[in-house]
């Protein structure tokens, strides 16, 4: 009986166990493929999202990376490439360069390009710009682009820019640049009838600048015969500083003396021409003079080549004997004087300016240099 009661207390009890592991809810012990699953999802809540693709940058941000003196060629492409209407942003990357030489030579690609996209766009641009530099620089290339394809339009435009006179200077001083050594005399009939004397006067003075640097020996032939007291004036004067210009100064000196108005001709010799002759030539400048010292109008001449072969000619024997060249009267007179004077302002001996002097006769030059060479002696 007890050994009946025992095995039946053992099956019972594994019936029992069999029936409580039987019982457990499903999801109390997952299976291993959900398990698996579980951890995996675990996982992917733990890692940070992936990132969205990059954005592809602007033209106006490509061009603030590559906007330096080392990286030009970009700098091009970049403005080449650009539609029209990323180049106001380009423009504000530009202007906020740190590189000065960078800066004006990307406003100048800048506005080429935008001259040939949508003019009117680029005009309206350009008087944004607050630095007048880079305006200016924006303004020429506009113009230069503009007149290649219609210069009449663009002088129209420039002429009626009246509410800026600078914007207007620089404009017709651009467009003269560019054209005006092409027709120099059909640019100077149109120059004559502007109304604004300061803006005719401005025009001349690019018409002479500009065709007496490309063709002086016509300028100089035309200036001789024209009306046009400013354009003449300012032609000769630019004519006699270029270099090989194949003008031969004694021969245009005596031709300028043959000028009708004395006051010209004397302001012409004596402010411009003896000055540059006596710098490259002094030799042939004294001997010009001596073949004219008969001729009164060139005192005031005479004391500018006196001054400056006072400073140049550094032996007082030299200059003694350059000055005795002369005859006796008012063209010594002023050379002597002026060359004694200068001679002492520019740090030259007292005594020497003092026997300079003395080749003077009694005049008023004679007086004023002895007072100006006296306070230099007086100073310690």
């Amino acid at each position: 009986m007890k050994l009946g009661l025992q095995v039946l207390l053992h099956v019972s009890a594994a019936f029992a166990g069999f029936w409580l592991v039987s019982s457990e809810s499903p999801t109390a012990r997952p299976a291993p493929v959900e398990a698996k699953q579980a951890v995996v999802s675990m996982k992917v809540a733990a890692s940070p999202p992936p990132s969205a693709s990059a954005r592809p940058l602007s033209w106006a941000e490509l061009l603030a990376q590559r906007l330096n003196p080392q990286r030009w060629p970009d700098v091009f492409m970049v403005v080449e490439k650009a539609g029209i209407d990323e180049l106001p942003g380009l423009l504000q990357v530009i202007l906020g360069s740190r590189y000065p030489d960078v800066r004006g030579r990307a406003v100048e690609v800048l506005f080429m390009r935008w001259t040939g996209l949508d003019r009117d766009a680029a005009l309206a641009a350009m008087k944004t710009i607050t630095s007048p530099q880079l305006k200016d620089m924006a303004l020429r290339r506009i113009l230069f682009e503009w007149a290649r394809t219609d210069a009449t339009a663009a002088w129209k435009w420039v002429t009626a820019v009246e509410d800026d006179p600078v914007l207007q200077e620089t404009g017709i001083e651009s467009l003269l640049a560019n054209g005006a050594e092409k027709d120099p005399l059909g640019y100077a009939a149109w120059a004559a009838q502007l109304e604004d004397p300061f803006l005719r006067y401005k025009a001349l003075d690019q018409i002479a600048s500009a065709w007496g640097r490309a063709d002086p020996q016509a300028a100089f032939a035309a200036a001789l015969q024209m009306d046009d007291p400013v354009l003449r004036k300012r032609l000769l004067e630019t004519v006699c500083f270029q270099d090989k210009s194949g003008i031969d100064r004694s021969q245009a000196m005596d031709l300028i003396l043959q000028m009708p108005d004395k006051a010209e001709r004397i302001e012409l010799l004596s402010d411009v021409w003896i000055t540059a002759f006596a710098s490259d030539k002094p030799d042939e400048a004294l001997r010009w003079l001596v073949s004219h010292a008969n001729n009164p109008d060139l005192q005031k001449a005479s004391a500018t080549l006196g001054g400056v072969l006072g400073e140049q000619v550094r032996n007082l024997g030299e200059l003694l004997g350059m000055i005795r060249q002369l005859p006796a009267g008012p063209l010594r007179d002023a050379f002597s004087a002026t060359a004694a004077w200068r001679r002492a302002a520019n740090g030259g001996s007292v005594q020497e300016a003092r026997e300079l002097l003395s080749l003077c006769g009694p005049c008023i030059e004679r007086e004023n240099a002895r007072r100006t060479i006296e306070e230099f002696a007086s100073k310690p």
